[in-house]
């Protein structure tokens, strides 16, 4: 005859349900504070295998969510970190949104961390914007002038329909989620 022993759980089991419920959290936890830090090394404007990480091809890598010639992969949440210097957006090409040229296209959540306004500088140089960010993307940019920028060809700048492209702009930190309907700030387009 066998005897049912009444079930007598161990320590472990006991506290299996509270370790797995605190490994999933910490997951979470560990996942959503993870940002690829992106550093750039070069202030040449190029999307070249030379062994460097220009401002392009850290966006690049961040968009993608690939390495990009030096350039580590980003994996959402990024963050760019740009030393001083002066950065001259020179591929000519307005109007693709594939950052292959012209302005910097934007494609997901970024922060781009400057050494400081009066010493890192993004210049459009009158050829284009200098950043288009994208709808769905929130970008965070501090410690970085924005100058030069260039609205396409139609846009009346003064109208608030796209913002100046960036002639100016001298801030601490910018902030700046797109919305369908509102002008862009200086430098910065939404689509």
């Amino acid at each position: 005859m066998i005897r049912s022993m009444p079930y007598a759980p161990t320590t472990l089991a006991k506290a299996l349900p509270s370790l797995l419920l605190a490994a999933i959290l910490t997951l979470g936890l560990l996942t959503s504070a993870r940002a690829a830090e992106i550093p750039v090394t070069t202030t040449d404007d190029n999307l070249t295998a030379n062994g460097d990480c220009s401002l392009r091809e850290a966006v690049q890598a961040a968009n993608a969510r690939a390495p990009v010639d030096a350039c580590p992969a980003g994996d959402g949440h990024d963050r760019i970190l740009l030393p001083a210097g002066v950065y001259p957006l020179q591929l000519v090409g307005a109007g693709e949104d594939d950052n292959r040229r012209g302005d910097l296209d934007i494609k997901g959540d970024l922060r781009i961390d400057g050494a400081g306004r009066e010493t890192t500088i993004v210049s459009g140089e009158e050829l284009d914007r200098v950043f288009h960010v994208q709808i769905t993307a929130t970008v965070v940019i501090s410690g970085v002038s924005i100058i030069n920028g260039h609205p396409p060809d139609g846009v009346d700048a003064t109208a608030g329909d796209g913002g100046d492209g960036g002639r100016r702009r001298r801030r601490r930190t910018r902030r700046w989620r797109p919305q369908r309907g509102t002008p862009a700030p200086g430098g910065l387009r939404a689509s």
